[in-house]
C-alpha cells in the first residue's frame, strides 16, 4: 500500500497539540473516546469507533519539538 501522510495545522500552543496526539488520553479527547495504548516509541495506540471498527497502530516517533508518527498495523 502507498504511504499516506497527513499534515494538520493547528492554532494552539505546541505543548497542547503534542499532548493531543502523543498520548492515548489526548487522542481520546479529540478523535474517539475509545483510545488506549502507551505513550512511548514502539508502544501501541489502539482506537475504536464502536461497531465501525478502528485501527491498531504502533507509535514510531515522539518528538515534543513538533513531530509524532504512527504506523497503522491493522485496520480498514
Amino acid at each position: 500500500m502507498v504511504d499516506i501522510l497527513h499534515r494538520v495545522g493547528a492554532v494552539a500552543p505546541l505543548d497542547d497539540v503534542y499532548a493531543a496526539v502523543a498520548t492515548p488520553e489526548g487522542v481520546a479527547r479529540w478523535w474517539t473516546a475509545e483510545s488506549t495504548g502507551e505513550s512511548e516509541v514502539g508502544g501501541p495506540l489502539v482506537v475504536r469507533f464502536g461497531d465501525l471498527g478502528g485501527f491498531d497502530m504502533e507509535i514510531q516517533e515522539l518528538d515534543p519539538a513538533g513531530r509524532v508518527r504512527w504506523l497503522v498495523t491493522q485496520g480498514p
